[in-house]
């Protein structure tokens, strides 16, 4: 990890009689007074994205507040293309085994990290006791379509099947149906295209590694970034055939604090409990068609592969749901993983799953 690491800066003294900002620093009401300018300073980040989404299409990806190890606190931070660290973007500002950090503008430099000149012009500038922090990431894409934890919670370990597109992903954790009075399956949207009524199914192999689909159910609600707009990415899929399901997830992890691992398990990768940690919460990021909101960030990202669209995560030490995986960052010299972008599960059933008469238990 770079030298830069060790250098602390002093944070300033509120003036007396101001008080800090309410404004949620995440999805998550501030908790602390570290949080309060936290929450000003994403604010603001948040503005300038949306403000510049055109012209900074090229160079920003998404805002967030991650943990900085300089400064051993949440940081406001900018997703910057790492494109601008050139042929060696792999080596650059990344950990093996904690993935890529963010790091305060002001200790980057034109001439020391070979950045473009004036790579930093177009960056806002922000008041609070952190500074402005950037993580180097590749265009987010969305996830490729295709244990004690597991156990308790997961219904469906082989992969699922949009027979609409024959596109593959993975059956996360169940929720209740209103509606029905039965368990369904929460999983990513952007697997179903098509939306609801796609007809779904679920890859089975035999003993002698021969795959085969059986009809599994349809879609009953569906939601999907499709534009610039911030959006969820979010299916239920109401079971037509009878299904053995687990308990569905009830503790929703709160906010984040600080890094911690995780725990998953996709239809393709297979349980992974070993390396993977909850290092940041992205505000809003993506490009193109697929924009997503209220994203916990993690790295490293080779835990999760094709097919994996829909896992469910967990920490690993409380076993609190973080949500569904929709999306990773990769190197573009490499086309290896650095983030998987995982939406949060209790903003979404805040939003979405009112609305849907579906929850957790």
């Amino acid at each position: 990890m770079a030298s830069a690491l060790s250098v602390h800066s002093k944070e300033p003294t509120r003036r007396p009689g101001t008080e800090p900002s309410r404004e949620a620093a995440m999805w998550w009401e501030p908790r602390s007074e570290q949080e309060f300018p936290l929450a000003s300073s994403v604010a603001q980040l948040q503005r300038w994205f949306r403000e510049r989404r055109g012209p900074a299409a090229s160079l920003a990806w998404g805002i967030a507040s991650c943990w900085s190890p300089v400064h051993e606190q949440l940081a406001p931070t900018v997703l910057l293309d790492s494109g601008l660290l050139g042929d060696r973007e792999h080596l650059r500002y990344t950990d093996e085994k904690f993935g890529p950090f963010a790091v305060p503008v002001n200790l980057l430099s034109s001439e020391g990290d070979g950045l473009p000149r004036g790579w930093d012009s177009p960056l806002p500038r922000i008041e609070g006791r952190v500074p402005l922090h950037v993580m180097f990431v590749s265009r987010p894409e969305p996830s490729a379509s295709a244990a004690g934890i597991m156990q308790k919670y997961l219904t469906l370990r082989e992969p699922v099947v949009c027979e609409k597109t024959g596109k593959l992903g993975t059956a996360g954790v169940a929720v209740w149906d209103d509606a029905v009075q039965k368990h369904a399956i929460l999983t990513a949207g952007h697997i179903f295209p098509k939306g609801v009524g796609s007809p779904v199914s679920q890859r089975r192999k035999n003993i002698f590694g021969f795959s085969r689909r059986v009809p599994l159910g349809v879609i009953s609600h569906h939601i999907c970034p499709n534009g610039p707009t911030p959006a969820w990415d979010a299916a239920i899929i109401r079971l037509t055939r009878a299904a053995g399901y687990a308990a569905p997830a009830t503790g929703v992890f709160p906010g984040f604090t600080r890094p911690e691992p995780v725990v998953a398990y996709g239809a393709i990768s297979g349980a992974v409990d070993e390396g993977a940690v909850l290092q940041g919460a992205l505000v809003e990021g993506g490009s193109g068609q697929f924009n997503w909101k209220n994203c916990w960030m993690l790295g490293p990202a080779t835990l999760l592969t094709s097919g994996d669209s829909g896992t469910a995560v967990f920490t690993l030490k409380s076993s609190k749901f973080l949500g569904l995986f929709v999306g990773t960052s990769y190197f573009v010299s490499s086309g290896r993983s650095i983030v998987h972008y995982v939406q949060d599960a209790r903003s979404l059933e805040n939003e979405v799953f009112s609305g849907w008469q579906v929850r957790f238990q």
